[in-house]
Formats: C-alpha cells, sequence, structure tokens
C-alpha cells in the first residue's frame, strides 16, 4: 500500500492543478448518480438495467467533465441507467410477435434499400413488401 505521505503529495497536486484550471476558467462538471442525461454535456458510454433510477439517468461517472466558461471542453463519460420493457424483460413474446417483428425488419431493411440513391423498386416488389409485412402470399 503507498504511504501516506505519498497519497497526500498526490492530493496536494491534484488540488493545485484544478485550482490553476479554475483561475483560467476551467471546471470539472459536478455530476452526480441520479442526474438526468444530457446529450450536450455527457458521453453514454454504457447503458444498464437500474431499476432504482428512471431511464435516461445517470447511473455512475466513468470520467469527469470539464467546462470552460459554460462551454463543455470534456464531456463526461457516463453510463446511463433503463428500464426493460415488463413484456420483454418477463420474455412474454409469443411466436406470432417474433414473426411480425421479422417481417418488420424485413420490410425496413427493403425501404432503406429503396431510398438509397440509383437504387429502385418496381411496383411488383413494393406490392411483395407489403403483402410481407401483412402476411398475405
Amino acid at each position: 500500500a503507498p504511504s501516506s505521505a505519498v497519497v497526500e503529495g498526490v492530493e496536494l497536486t491534484e488540488r493545485s492543478l484544478l485550482s490553476a484550471l479554475e483561475r483560467h476558467g476551467i471546471e470539472r462538471q459536478a455530476i452526480s448518480q441520479g442526474a438526468t442525461f444530457d446529450p450536450q454535456a455527457h458521453e453514454a458510454v454504457r447503458r444498464v438495467e437500474e431499476p432504482l433510477l428512471n431511464s435516461g439517468q445517470i447511473s455512475e461517472v466513468y470520467r469527469s467533465g470539464y467546462t470552460i466558461h459554460d462551454r463543455v471542453l470534456r464531456a463526461a463519460q457516463v453510463v446511463v441507467a433503463m428500464n426493460p420493457e415488463p413484456a420483454v424483460a418477463a420474455g412474454a413474446l409469443s411466436s406470432n410477435d417474433s414473426a411480425t417483428i421479422g417481417n418488420v425488419a424485413t420490410s425496413a431493411e427493403a425501404v432503406q434499400a429503396a431510398e438509397k440513391p440509383g437504387v429502385g423498386v418496381d411496383g411488383a416488389a413494393a406490392a411483395k413488401a407489403a403483402a410481407d409485412v401483412e402476411g398475405k402470399p
């Protein structure tokens, strides 16, 4: 274990550095657990299921952020809480729900491909994609 003199020296150096930064308008962001995630000031590095927090609240701070004269100099890296969907969390999807999700994903891919420049969809392909979503042959 490091000696108390070494720990005290490192803490003194940190305080001295932070005070020099503050003299030039640079401040460490004060972020606490439960604060609301702000994409302008925070960088989400992970999302975790956190039953005690609401979705979109900060669960943990990985790296402090800094501001200079109220502008973000470095965004804080944070973990953002999320609440699972009750039906999905309980595994309550039926096979019909899974099939519908698959059809929607396939149709969404067809729409994305059709929106690309130089890629066209003729009327027959569009009708087939619509029929696939509705489950008709």
